[in-house]
């Protein structure tokens, strides 16, 4: 975080969206329809995306902040 080599952020933040879409995964496996597991399961998908997004976006803004303090 803040390009100081700090990756504790870049790495909760997914893990955390990840254990969110677990716990949706967990709960599709013992939908009571199959319309109610796909959209849970579509859920998870976006949570996991989500977090792969906001990694990327840390990931770029330690570059940046790499390269700005380079200067």
């Amino acid at each position: 975080c803040g390009g100081q080599g700090d990756d504790s952020l870049r790495d909760n933040v997914p893990d955390a969206y990840e254990a969110e879409a677990d716990n949706l995964e967990a709960v599709a496996d013992n939908a009571t329809t199959e319309a109610q597991e796909e959209n849970l399961e579509q859920q998870a998908d976006a949570l996991e995306e989500a977090g792969a997004a906001k990694e990327e976006a840390i990931d770029d803004a330690d570059v940046n902040a790499a390269t700005t303090n380079a200067y």
